[in-house]
């Protein structure tokens, strides 16, 4: 039985050694590439955090101001107040139009 495993390994020597793939698989051009490829994902991946860390912080300061009683839906803020926001038009009308100045 160790003859048929030393046999296969063997085997499995000379096809790595006659794949051509494998000689660039362990070359420096892949090893560049490789290194290349890890600082790119790396990159995206904190383009990725930072966007959703900012977006996080959004939403975070929007709740408190909701917690606080500054709520955008609030009859006195200032976008239902001018009827700036859609949900604003939609619950307040359309705005009144004043006579174009002469």
């Amino acid at each position: 039985m160790s003859d048929a495993l030393g046999s296969a390994a063997s085997t499995a020597g000379r096809a790595a050694k006659k794949n051509p793939l494998a000689d660039v698989a362990q070359s420096e051009a892949a090893d560049r590439l490789k290194s290349e490829v890890q600082d790119y994902l790396a990159a995206q991946a904190t383009r990725l955090l930072t966007g959703v860390g900012t977006k996080l912080g959004e939403t975070t300061g929007k709740l408190n101001d909701i917690a606080e009683g500054n709520s955008p839906d609030s009859p006195s803020s200032p976008s239902t107040a001018d009827a700036s926001s859609p949900r604003a038009r939609a619950r307040c009308g359309p705005p009144s139009r004043s006579a174009p100045a002469r």
